[in-house]
């Protein structure tokens, strides 16, 4: 029996033996028969293995590219076939005529399984439910669900932090079905996928098990107004032996997860669980979307201290449409929530207290209020160190000192609220100094080729910009402005966080953050300052890849160094974004927009750009339709950042930051318990002065001792 339980899959030799030595038992003495039948078991699995080879068909997800020459070559298709799985979902066809996927899915008693791969859950016999599709006329039952992490499916060249597959069999003949549901890295815990991970603890062996109650439904999108999204193609297996012919759902619409639950995915198996994006080829996957068609009335959507994409269709959008809605900014005050007369409109919002966010048009008109709360009193001061200029803002009580550089052509100012012209560096630095940072911005000292202002980020005893910083540091100590004790935090953004990198790091800072640059670091090489690290990645940034962050951290989460990431996604290129060119009108704006729409450049749902738009190809297409009253360069500029999503600079990412810092700001939580020690000794203190004075009263003394009591 043992040896049928554990080897039945792979070790037919080892099972023949086993039964011949069971059947032969039953003519012999039983007791001499148990430790010949035992001895030939063991014996039988060492010959099996000896002679079948199983090593060979042995695979991990660290070696994908040896599948194929592995198991005697009988895996070639997972190297040559033309039809694999995953792929980076892009270049898809639109089709506005939805077929909804159609689940009938139930609560089952099913196994949680360690595969020594994945963590996988098992109906056994039984289905967990059925699905039928609009593309294969047979009836599917779910049997299997997979989890990996990162995501395996790329979605316009976003990786994704996890991703679940729904296993769906039916007959022999018929082709597999499998649904994919991506999940993005959110600030909050997603709760279903929590009750899974806590039970991750009992199975940390390959082959361990343990039985739960599951309900596929739980991780499924939340349907909104009959909008059911979701990508199409045909691929295969995305692990060995990767068998072509799969039907692939993968749902638009993403889950949350938040940093600490991909890091219990992640320390199971120490390494990623996902097989890298295969060539498409000739295949188009296609989009599928809510027919808008079938909706006889559009509805109006109103917007007061902010605009939304509707301002593209005259306030104007049909029901079950996306609409995306911004808040302006308003001189002195942050940006608090989005309010409206009818919580039934409330709970469409994505997030109410994002200044930027989306909801689905229900079937009657919306009216959406932008409202404020007062910012801390925030006047930078400028000084001028070796003739560059110094921003800086300290509060009297500060948790830290962040030391922002800028990026690649960006000047100083450019984060200084009251001199700043961008939405979303105004925000990055007043949530900053509201959560009782102090910031101090410097300016690089060289210009690159191209005339920009770049940090040098060579290592050199010549480095100037690094002497400049030494420099400012020296001078804000001397003129008390800071003090040698305070929590110093180097953070930038491209070149500059580069720069924040190597700096903070050869100087000791207690922390250091980067948006758009990572560490080269040998892995081979232990010996890494500890200084712990937060690093902030664009999703299509051309120079760094989600998995070249992830493997960064992985590496230093193993020689025990605090590191976290987060990949942000393209930034939606709204309606008026161009407003922020000097003389640029409404009007004007909206019509560049439109430009980028007409050549399919960019998503009229999501309004991401789904093709390069700087690729000469396509600024050959847009380029000549621009206004001519407005300048190319500027407008390059900002579809630059969109593309690149480098304006990362959103409620998520200052959350993330700020949650990062509070593990760090030593000094904040020093002066606290200082504070509330303080103000127990002043307690004490008043009792014990009213309870003297109270027997004064009753006990005269003279009066100068009176008075000096």
């Amino acid at each position: 029996q043992m040896c049928i339980r554990d080897r039945v899959s792979t070790q037919s030799t080892g099972l023949l033996f086993c039964l011949v030595a069971n059947g032969n038992s039953m003519a012999l003495e039983r007791s001499k028969v148990v430790l010949l039948s035992l001895f030939l078991c063991y014996f039988s699995l060492a010959l099996a293995t000896t002679f079948d080879s199983p090593n060979e068909c042995q695979w991990a997800y660290r070696d994908t590219e040896e599948w194929s020459t592995l198991c005697g070559g009988t895996w070639s298709v997972c190297g040559n076939g033309e039809y694999q799985s995953p792929v980076n979902i892009i270049n898809y066809q639109f089709d506005f005529q939805l077929m909804a996927l159609i689940n009938d899915y139930r609560q089952r008693d099913v196994e949680l399984v360690n595969t020594g791969h994945i963590i996988q859950i098992q109906a056994g016999n039984q289905s967990m439910g059925t699905l039928s599709t609009p593309v294969l006329p047979t009836m599917y039952n779910l049997v299997e669900v997979q989890f990996h992490s990162p995501a395996e499916h790329l979605v316009d060249n976003v990786l994704y932090s996890a991703e679940i597959h729904y296993i769906h069999r039916a007959g022999p003949q018929d082709p597999v079905v499998i649904i994919g549901i991506i999940f993005e890295l959110s600030l909050t815990s997603n709760p279903e996928l929590q009750i899974i991970l806590d039970q991750l603890k009992y199975i940390p062996n390959e082959f361990d098990k343990i039985s739960i109650s599951f309900n596929p439904s739980v991780f499924l999108p939340i349907v909104q107004e009959g909008s059911q999204n979701y990508f199409h193609y045909v691929g295969s297996l995305t692990a060995p032996p990767c068998s072509e012919g799969v039907y692939w759902f993968i749902y638009e619409q993403r889950q949350g997860i938040s940093l600490d639950q991909v890091k219990l995915l992640f320390n199971l198996f120490k390494h990623k669980t996902n097989r890298p994006p295969q060539n498409i080829y000739a295949r188009a996957p296609i989009r599928y979307f809510t027919p808008i068609s079938s909706f006889t009335k559009p509805y109006t959507v109103q917007i007061r201290n902010g605009f939304s994409s509707a301002d593209l269709m005259n306030h104007t959008v049909y029901e079950g449409s996306l609409v995306h809605i911004w808040a302006f900014t308003q001189p002195d005050q942050l940006f608090e929530r989005w309010q409206t007369e009818s919580e039934k409109d409330m709970k469409l919002l994505a997030s109410r207290t994002d200044y930027y966010t989306v909801f689905r048009m229900p079937a009657r008109s919306v009216r959406f209020v932008a409202t404020y709360k007062p910012s801390l009193p925030v006047e930078f001061n400028l000084m001028y160190v070796n003739d560059l200029p110094v921003y800086y803002h300290i509060p009297r009580h500060h948790s830290g000192v962040i030391f922002w550089f800028h990026g690649d052509g960006e000047k100083a100012s450019d984060y200084v609220p009251i001199l700043s012209t961008s939405v979303e560096k105004q925000f990055f630095t007043r949530n900053l100094i509201s959560s009782t940072f102090g910031v101090v911005i410097y300016e690089a000292c060289c210009l690159s080729s191209t005339g920009q202002s770049v940090w040098n980020t060579k290592k050199s005893l010549n480095n100037t910009d690094v002497k400049n910083v030494e420099k400012l540091i020296d001078v804000l100590i001397e003129e008390e402005i800071v003090v040698e004790e305070d929590t110093m935090i180097a953070a930038g953004l491209g070149a500059g966080g580069e720069f924040a990198i190597s700096f903070g790091i050869k100087h000791h800072f207690e922390a250091v953050i980067s948006f758009g640059a990572v560490e080269q670091i040998d892995p081979r090489n232990t010996n890494v300052s500890t200084i712990p690290r937060l690093f902030l990645l664009s999703a299509n940034d051309p120079n760094r890849s989600p998995q070249e962050i992830f493997e960064l951290v992985e590496h230093l989460e193993n020689i025990s160094i605090h590191a976290q990431y987060y990949v942000k996604q393209p930034t939606p290129l709204h309606p008026l974004i161009f407003t922020r060119i000097q003389h640029v009108t409404q009007e004007e704006s909206i019509q560049i927009t439109k430009v980028f729409l007409s050549k399919g450049l960019l998503d009229p749902v999501t309004y991401y750009f789904i093709r390069n738009p700087l690729s000469n190809e396509s600024i050959s297409q847009w380029g000549p339709e621009i206004p001519t009253s407005v300048p190319f360069n500027d407008v390059y500029s900002i579809v630059k950042l969109s593309w690149a999503g480098h304006t990362v600079f959103d409620e998520v990412t200052n959350g993330i930051i700020i949650h990062f810092l509070s593990e760090y700001a030593y000094v904040a939580e020093g002066e606290g318990w200082v504070i509330a020690g303080i103000l127990i000794a002043v307690m004490i203190l008043t009792v014990i002065m009213y309870a003297v004075c109270s027997l004064s009263k009753h006990h005269p003394k003279p009066p100068s001792e009176h008075l000096l009591k």
